[in-house]
């Protein structure tokens, strides 16, 4: 099971704001942010969406490192 701070490390690394995270997931930014804190507990729906979001959305940091190589 996802706890909070694997959630905001999961959102930190795809470059997502708290607000953009949401927009993806279709809730609200404050919804985001009680996640991220442990206020709400994450439900198991969610917890798929960022693991899908992990595996087949490219981080925006990896994005930037490829444009230096060519």
């Amino acid at each position: 099971m996802m706890n909070h701070k694997e959630f905001a490390a999961i959102r930190s690394s795809l470059g997502l704001t708290q607000f953009e995270l949401a927009d993806e997931l279709g809730v609200t930014g404050r919804y985001v942010g009680n996640l991220e804190r442990g206020v709400t507990p994450i439900k198991p729906t969610v917890e798929m969406a960022m693991r899908y979001l992990l595996i087949a959305r490219p981080s925006k940091k990896n994005l930037g490192e490829h444009k230096n190589e060519d």
